[in-house]
């Protein structure tokens, strides 16, 4: 093991040398270690021989000449430190000290030294001790450090998957808009025009077509729609909460009225919230047309929209009681085109959820949702008041 010791003083370093020497020669773990201990009196020459040769262990006195010397030293006690750590060395450190001041200690090991000493107070026991976690610790520390840039790096690489990803869906779904367009209005000129003519199996082979054409215009719209949502960016002001939720219940009267459905309000006064209105608007739209989707036979629907402050955030509830699902599908909803059931019992393209959640995010806020079969569903939508 080579140790470079860093300290002004001549005496202060022939002592630790000898603890150090007399040390690993009793300690079974490191009696049979080569051991190679340097020292040097000032910060810039340690550093410089740092630089030039490698060590496996600093020992680094807190308080050098220069810094005694400093009138400014007791406002950057660590300032040996700070410089080293300041450069690309990577070793680990024992800072010596005989300040006695415990939160010097600690700012010392958080600041990037591995432990510490005092010069006055230390054992056989004490030195093994604080270099065994002195190097303990910087190796975790080091691992650490690369699994987080690993992470790092995996995070970058799915953030720029995911906007590739959301950009092509953009790009697909626009650009098959036409085509579409031609197939289903041809489709319609034939059955207009030469309906009479073809026999009944080619008659339903078009109306087949026709309708998967109508059902493919219907996705590529919402997807076109979670395609902007995602890849735009928006200004945000900030509204009136409850204007917001009775615009989206207007929007949709007609709706409600045919389901004689009740709604009940409970929204905290003057909730002002940062947004980007048509999408705040268009989530609330959303969760009440799936309301009015899944509804219960021979039951009225019933929805609950609550919001309160919660410190910085606002929390709304969104509570209906309809057909509800199993919560084991609870994250699964949210994802894009996923359904928990089949085309023939209820319409959709599986994105409306999807859309709604990819809106909460854009306001840097998130959703959940609590549900059981038969009694109905409770979505939570926690959103910050302000954006920044």
């Amino acid at each position: 093991m080579k140790i470079l010791i860093i300290d002004d003083s001549e005496l202060d370093c022939e002592l630790l040398s000898h603890s150090l020497r007399s040390s690993f020669k009793r300690n079974t773990l490191y009696s049979n270690l080569p051991l190679t201990i340097n020292s040097i009196s000032t910060l810039n020459e340690g550093i410089q021989l740092l630089e030039s040769e490698n060590y496996d262990l600093i020992f680094l006195d807190l308080i050098l000449e220069g810094d005694k010397e400093d009138s400014s030293f007791l406002e950057s006690p660590l300032r040996a430190l700070e410089e080293i750590k300041k450069t690309e060395i990577k070793i680990p450190i024992i800072i010596m000290t005989s300040y006695e001041n415990p939160a010097v200690w600690l700012k010392a090991i958080q600041s990037g030294a591995q432990d510490y000493i005092l010069k006055e107070d230390f054992s056989s026991h004490d030195l093994l001790k604080a270099i065994g976690h002195a190097l303990e610790k910087f190796k975790l520390e080091e691992e650490l450090k690369l699994k987080f840039k690993e992470l790092e790096t995996y995070s970058n690489k799915l953030e720029e998957s995911n906007n590739e990803l959301e950009e092509f869906a953009y790009v697909a779904s626009h650009d098959l808009q036409e085509p579409l367009r031609k197939i289903i209005v041809f489709g319609k000129k034939i059955q207009e025009e030469f309906g009479d003519e073809i026999n009944d199996t080619a008659q339903d082979y078009l109306n087949r077509m026709c309708s998967a054409s109508e059902r493919m215009q219907v996705l590529l719209d919402d997807l076109l729609e979670y395609s902007r949502v995602a890849n735009r960016d928006y200004e945000y002001h900030s509204l009136n909460l409850e204007t917001i939720i009775l615009a989206a219940l207007s929007n949709l009267e007609n709706q409600i009225k045919s389901n004689s459905a009740k709604n009940n309000l409970k929204i905290a006064n003057d909730i002002n919230i940062d947004c980007e209105e048509i999408l705040l608007e268009r989530v609330f739209q959303n969760l009440i047309s799936n309301s009015l989707k899944y509804r219960k036979e021979d039951i009225v629907p019933e929805i609950a929209i609550e919001a309160k402050l919660n410190k910085d955030q606002v929390q709304i509830d969104f509570i209906d009681n309809g057909i509800g699902f199993e919560n084991e599908f609870k994250d699964k909803i949210f994802q894009q085109f996923q359904r928990l059931h089949g085309r023939s019992e209820y319409s959709g393209t599986g994105m409306g959820l999807a859309t709604v959640k990819k809106i909460i995010e854009k306001h840097s806020g998130d959703i959940e949702v609590d549900s059981s079969p038969g009694k109905g569903s409770k979505f939570t939508l926690n959103i910050p008041v302000h954006q920044t």
